[in-house]
């Protein structure tokens, strides 16, 4: 690839204006809408916690009490609930979807996607109980 694809995406930025396609204002609120910066905003505070191993920090914590499979399925919906009722649903998936992968590196498929489903249902529920 000559050109990172992240680079190519913001030729439009430069472009459009450039040729009086559309204006700066127009293009860059198509880029910058508030869907897309949560989005964005997610992924960064999920890499931020993949990178420092904080996600690995977390297993370990979640797993030192619980005792079976149902165990840390539990905790992980718990956690994910309590998380999701202060942070944005995206925010928390993103950010629980590393500590999910660490725990479950070893696992059955079953466990797998059962600790798959517990992080989906527990930002939703949590979402539910968002005050703000």
């Amino acid at each position: 690839e000559a050109v990172p694809i992240a680079v190519t995406g913001l030729v439009p930025v430069a472009i459009m204006p450039l040729f009086g396609a559309s204006s700066g204002k127009n293009v860059a609120s198509a880029y910058f809408s508030e869907p897309i910066m949560l989005f964005f905003g997610s992924v960064l505070v999920a890499s931020a916690v993949e990178r420092h191993g904080l996600h690995t920090k977390l297993a370990k914590t979640l797993t030192r009490n619980a005792k079976s499979e149902s165990g840390v399925i539990a905790a992980i919906l718990v956690s994910t609930v309590l998380c999701s009722a202060v942070v944005s649903n995206t925010t928390t998936t993103a950010m629980m979807s590393p500590l999910v992968k660490a725990l479950t590196k070893h696992s059955s498929i079953p466990m797998k996607k059962a600790s798959a489903l517990s992080v989906c249902y527990g930002a939703a529920i949590g979402g539910l109980s968002t005050l703000t």
